[in-house]
């Protein structure tokens, strides 16, 4: 399938689900949102420096179906930057077991939980909260899903409820994977079902093929940082399907030589061997090394999309190497 018939189809497929989609589902008139103590210990550090703090995202939308994620995205205005210096520097005393920056954001560890806090300037956070309510620049409709504590209000202007929703169309094959392998992480984290667009769009996307080298190689890169989110929020067969596909099989093999049913089928191994013991993510990490594809492919493939998941995937690509020393 060349690009522009790959394009084309998932527009049409995007278009026709946005007409006939009969399966998507809103919160109700007036939502309210019980927080629970470990978001309220978040919460009050934040507070520390910002007067205007709300939470964002598919927490949101998994809180009100009665469920806890792992993950809390927050955003804050920064008011006072000398009291974000110095609640930093005393993380520990204000219930935070572990504090981790990476440019403007900043990521609270308290026991199981992580909150990743975008900090920003009072006019990029009013300019955010203005494209927030207008759904402009955002890549999933639960991405706009707002939590306000202060007036303990939920607004969801895109509608999107409980459903994953992509809103951008990206215009390469890479791209695409990276926003559909996003979206289904966060569907496994939150709770989210796939509309029909979504679904369109991940089965073009999958049998599609890359071009060129180039491509595939950046298709392959994509996949394994993305590997470790995906195999701890999605069964094993959705990560098989992706694996098993025109689009990987060629991206892998073009890009480093691996056939991905060697991937598979190590994982199914170790999977027997060490079941009881080893995360879903180390097994696959560990099918992935087995079959070929060392730690510094590509440049490496560690998973960068947050602090959270970098430390996720660190540990698991660690877990990984001592399976391959026990059972290779």
């Amino acid at each position: 399938m060349n690009r522009r018939n790959f394009l084309s189809q998932t527009c049409l497929f995007a278009g026709a689900a946005l007409l006939f989609d009969p399966t998507r589902f809103l919160f109700g008139a007036t939502p309210t949102l019980q927080l629970d103590p470990v978001t309220r210990t978040a919460l009050k550090f934040v507070r520390n420096y910002s007067g205007n703090a709300v939470i964002q995202g598919g927490w949101v939308a998994a809180r009100l179906a009665g469920s806890t994620p792992v993950t809390t995205k927050i955003l804050a205005q920064v008011d006072n930057v000398a009291g974000l210096t110095t609640i930093l520097g005393g993380a520990r005393s204000a219930g935070i077991d572990n504090v981790y920056s990476n440019g403007n954001i900043v990521t609270l560890v308290i026991g199981a939980r992580i909150f990743e806090v975008q900090n920003l300037l009072p006019s990029d956070f009013q300019a955010r909260l203005k494209d927030l309510a207008s759904g402009q620049n955002v890549v999933f409709g639960h991405d706009a899903i707002l939590f306000q504590q202060s007036t303990n209000s939920v607004t969801d202007p895109l509608r999107t409820g409980r459903t994953l929703r992509l809103t951008r169309r990206s215009k390469t094959v890479s791209a695409t994977l990276s926003d559909v392998l996003e979206g289904l992480i966060a569907a496994g984290e939150f709770g989210l079902t796939p509309d029909v667009a979504f679904q369109a769009q991940k089965n073009v996307l999958l049998a599609s093929r890359p071009l060129n080298r180039v491509i595939a190689t950046e298709t392959a890169l994509i996949f394994l940082k993305d590997l470790s989110a995906l195999a701890s929020t999605a069964p094993a067969n959705a990560v098989i399907q992706f694996l098993e596909s025109p689009l990987l099989t060629n991206a892998f093999a073009m890009s480093c030589g691996v056939q991905t049913s060697l991937i598979v089928g190590q994982f199914k191994r170790f999977h027997s061997l060490s079941a009881p013991t080893a995360s879903p993510a180390a097994l696959w990490l560990a099918a992935a090394l087995s079959a070929g594809i060392a730690d510094a492919t590509f440049g490496g493939w560690t998973d960068q999309a947050s602090s959270a998941r970098t430390n996720a995937s660190v540990k698991a690509l660690s877990q990984a190497h001592l399976i391959l020393k026990l059972y290779s």
